[in-house]
């Protein structure tokens, strides 16, 4: 007898009320409601009056066969007249069978995204030369700084929120400066009178910072100095400086980005967002192209606006289910109330889900309309229980999870209360074993690439069976070492497609090549494709190409490419993959590479059956280049049992799934704080904007907000990961987690929880530091490599200013070339010891190199090298750092002079040009020089 039964019972059998369902991980949530959809069918409910609505294309294709198998025989022939589809498969047959009711047309086109980057360019610079005089004079400032293509970025940002018409979401940035600065001078003028000494030194750094405050103009206050005998103690004196230090790390801040901000203000009110606006327009004018997010919003305002088709579909449905009703979106729930209105919501839906599981933020789901809108149904009086029984999990995994997700939950921040959720305990089935439990393994090493390697032979230690095993992982950032520890000890292994599918170095050239040959005048693809693992050709060939002077390497890559053509021209995709795998170097240059040779082997392989699979060659290439709205983060099934080889998934991708052993790697010392230049709220509709020096006065707030969802998210993430095992389950964790990481956050819920063993894995130290440095910091070029100490023999004391400028720059250099550009302040903290015993300036050069990160915005790049190698008539260079951003290349150059910035930019300006000339002839792309001066954190375009 299950415990929950007559729970279950009355949810399945309830006819007059909604029905609310919270079902916690592994409860039999999707069994119970294709019971329900039984006993509403059986009950004399007709299929074509049912609606059951889930998230993703898979889950769609089993509620259909667990329906049709629960339905006797006279009611399967009418399985198609029901509609059991994803939201986005529901939205799309509202707007082609009510295109008469909806303003729009039966038949229509999918689109990934509105506007490609080009076509955006060419129409941004059509709007600017149409545009009139005295609003371009008006916005002259900022099309300098922060440039043209920044605030067409931006644009392209604001687009996508239909809502964003106007400046009014950015709220009163001038307002909030004035404020914010008339609250300091208040702050500071209070803290005059409490000093008994008008020479403290402290005052008159308080005095200097009001005069420069009451001129409009903020400056640090100087901490140095202040005694405590003229502040009424040390207790006081340590209040003042604390409170003046708030100002300094914080508000100085918001200060120079509000001030910075102002002069952008009438580029975004007179260009920027009318820009987006007629984008919207333009888009709009042809119906018959639609994209993902406008189907729903076009169905959802076809429904708020018609009364007729708001009534047509009332009446048409008895019931509406939604499945993984955590994961909606504000929008989505806009559609079905409207669709149902008043009455409809207090009798005629069905809504399951887990809150503790709501992890899809990326997507739009919002876990504050999830919470509302159960409010809203409990108040009309829906049937609203939580089912508890698992039937997934074994006893001693079930014992750990109730006392885990307790502690998890109960631990929240303030800031995490808005986006977070209770725990809800489950229940071990009446016949589950007890399991073999729960082990934390903490690891102990001395930097994070350390403990990835520690971590990864561990993890292989306790694989026993790779075909019911699974390796879970919220973030890939180590993926590396355990791939090539199982590689090393020949366990078989699959790496489940994911989010970064796209950015694999052999799907970057695929779709080069697919681009190079469906598009022959797309000259930067070819030039992709030339120079790609297919086939491997130089880049001083390349430019002899580029100069009409065709090497006899580039001749026979066109004539495979020429041929690739034809085929494309007469077989479909698949038949097209298998030549095009037959016929270049792809795949032995894979298997002679030894790098990761089984999982680039795998990429291959999905590659081939993606193409297999798809109608046409504009899907394929969408897939590959991360435009398709599924697949290629598409959750998919664990390998058969026969298959043998353990799983290697994001915790994102083994949602739904489950394997006898999972193992939770390590969750990384820091959360991803890089947030795009546009920041919204859709539930208030306030909106921030951010450019490389500037802020509007809302987006630190949004920025803040977002932090604090992504934090309570991260919890649900974690209970998502430990209910994915039947049997067993291994967790690492470092020993010492650094603060406020996604590893403390973890540490502190298995403090407080019960029911695992606990381990620590300590690393066998062997060999010199040289030794160990090699092993964790790899060269991200070329082979791994130690830091080695530079001008080793050379007496500090002899040197010239100008060779001790010279050494800094090349350690700084050093370092920049090996700094985790997602982590760098973690990076740097965890490689110290080899920072202090190989650099000559190892405080210097480590300060200067985290100012890069603080003058340059590198949002949204894609990073294409560092000491980039750049062959230019027979002489060889290195550019600092490379990266692509907006379908622009942009050349980046660091700089540790300490002369003006704008002044010595002159100096370097020819070799910066040569540069991006150079690259512009290569590739055929549009680029872009910069120079970043580190002492002074100013950015200069040359």
């Amino acid at each position: 007898m299950i415990s929950d039964t007559a729970i279950r019972e009355a949810i399945r059998t309830e006819k007059a009320r909604s029905v609310v369902v919270e079902a916690s991980a592994g409860t039999g949530k999707t069994t119970l409601l294709t019971d329900r959809v039984k006993e509403l069918v059986e009950g004399g409910i007709s299929l074509d009056k049912l609606a059951v609505v889930t998230f993703t294309e898979a889950a769609a294709s089993e509620l259909r066969q667990r329906i049709r198998e629960k339905l006797p025989p006279e009611h399967r022939r009418n399985m198609d007249q029901a509609w059991i589809t994803t939201i986005h498969g529901f939205a799309s047959r509202v707007l082609r069978e009510y295109f008469h009711l909806c303003n729009g047309v039966p038949e229509f086109s999918m689109e990934a995204a509105h506007f490609s980057r080009s076509e955006l360019e060419i129409q941004w610079d059509l709007f600017l030369a149409q545009a009139a005089p005295s609003v371009l004079q008006a916005s002259s400032e900022s099309l300098r700084n922060p440039g043209s293509r920044s605030l067409l970025e931006i644009a392209g940002q604001i687009e996508k929120h239909r809502w964003f018409t106007s400046s009014a979401p950015l709220g009163n940035t001038h307002e909030q400066l004035t404020e914010l600065i008339s609250s300091w001078k208040r702050q500071m003028q209070s803290l005059v009178p409490r000093c008994t000494d008008q020479a403290d030194k402290l005052l008159k750094s308080i005095q200097n910072t009001l005069d420069s405050l009451n001129q409009g103009v903020a400056v640090k206050v100087n901490l140095q100095g202040g005694s405590a005998k003229n502040w009424g103690g040390k207790q006081p004196l340590s209040e003042v400086k604390a409170q003046l230090r708030e100002y300094n790390n914080r508000d100085l801040r918001l200060v120079e980005q509000y001030s910075a901000m102002l002069p952008v203000l009438p580029a975004l009110e007179n260009l920027v967002i009318p820009f987006a606006n007629n984008m919207r327009s333009l888009w709009d004018s042809n119906p018959t192209r639609l994209s993902f997010n406008d189907l729903l919003h076009k169905a959802w305002t076809a429904v708020e606006t018609s009364p007729e088709l708001q009534a047509e579909l009332n009446g048409k449905f008895s019931h509406i289910f939604i499945d993984e009703f955590q994961d909606t979106s504000l929008v989505q729930i806009k559609l079905f109330t409207e669709l149902l209105g008043k009455t409809g919501l207090k009798t005629k839906l069905t809504v399951v889900g887990d809150p503790k599981q709501s992890i899809f933020g990326w997507r739009d789901a919002d876990i504050e309309t999830y919470k509302d809108t159960l409010e809203e149904l409990k108040r009309n009086k829906a049937l609203s229980e939580t089912i508890q029984v698992n039937f997934r999990s074994e006893t001693s995994i079930i014992d750990f999870v109730n006392s885990f997700g307790k502690t998890l939950f109960n631990q929240i921040s303030p800031e995490e209360k808005p986006f977070s959720c209770g725990y809800s305990p489950i229940e071990s089935r009446h016949d589950a074993g007890q399991g073999t439990g729960v082990t934390v393994h903490r690891l102990s090493g001395d930097n994070a690439g350390e403990m990835a390697q520690f971590e990864a032979a561990a993890i292989a230690d306790i694989i026993e069976d790779p075909g019911s095993t699974a390796v879970v992982f919220r973030t890939k950032t180590h993926l590396d070492a355990l791939v090539q520890e199982l590689d090393r000890r020949g366990i078989p292994y699959q790496v489940e497609v994911g989010r970064d599918f796209h950015k694999r170095q052999e799907v970057k050239d695929t779709a080069s090549l697919l681009r190079a040959v469906l598009c022959p005048s797309d000259s930067y693809a070819l030039a992709e494709t030339f120079r790609s693992i297919y086939f491997g050709i130089s880049d001083r060939d390349i430019s002899l190409w580029r100069d009409d002077k065709t090497p006899q390497s580039i001749k026979d890559a066109e004539a495979i490419i020429d041929r690739l053509r034809d085929v494309a021209r007469s077989r479909p995709p698949g038949p097209f993959m298998e030549t095009l795998f037959r016929n270049t170097c792809l795949l032995p240059a894979v298997k002679a590479s030894g790098y990761q040779v089984t999982r680039r082997l795998g990429n291959l392989r999905f590659i081939l059956e993606t193409a297999c699979a798809v109608p046409d060659y504009a899907l394929l290439l969408e897939t590959l280049l991360g435009m398709a709205p599924v697949s290629a983060d598409e959750p998919s099934a664990p390998p058969e049992g026969g298959a043998g080889a353990v799983t290697l998934t994001t915790i994102h991708s083994a949602k739904g799934l489950a394997w006898k052993h999972v193992i939770l790697t390590n969750p990384g010392s820091s959360f991803n704080n890089r947030f795009p230049g546009v920041l919204v709220n859709d539930r208030d509709l306030s909106a921030g904007v951010k450019t490389a020096d500037g802020a509007t006065g809302l987006y630190n707030g949004l920025k803040l907000r977002e932090k604090a969802r992504s934090r309570a998210e991260y919890r649900r993430l974690l209970y998502v990961a430990v209910t994915r095992p039947r049997d067993r389950l291994d967790i690492f964790v470092p020993e010492d987690p650094a603060a406020g990481s996604p590893s403390e956050i973890l540490c502190n819920a298995l403090a407080g929880s019960e029911n695992f063993y606990d381990s620590v894995t300590v690393p066998e130290h062997s060999g010199t530091r040289a030794e160990k440095a090699r092993k964790i910091l790899p060269h991200p070029a070329r082979k791994p490599e130690e830091f080695v100490v530079l001008y080793p023999d050379t007496e500090p004391d002899v040197q010239t200013a100008r060779e001790k400028q010279m050494r800094l720059g090349t350690e700084v250099h050093r370092i920049l070339e090996l700094i985790d550009f997602d982590e760098p302040a973690v990076w740097i903290k965890n490689n110290l010891d080899q920072i202090h015993s190989s650099l000559e300036f190892p405080e210097e050069a480590s300060a200067l190199a985290l100012n890069f990160f603080s003058a340059f915005d590198i949002t949204g790049a894609e990073l294409l090298g560092r000491e980039h190698p750049l062959l230019v008539d027979g002489k060889q260079y290195y550019i600092d750092l490379l990266i692509k951003r907006n379908g622009v290349l942009e050349v980046i150059d660091y700089k540790t002079d300490r002369a003006d910035p704008y002044a010595k930019a002159q100096e370097y300006r020819d070799k910066l040009l040569l540069y991006r000339n150079t690259l512009e002839k290569i590739t055929g792309t549009a680029a872009v020089a910069k120079l970043v001066f580190l002492r002074q954190g100013v950015v200069v375009t040359v």
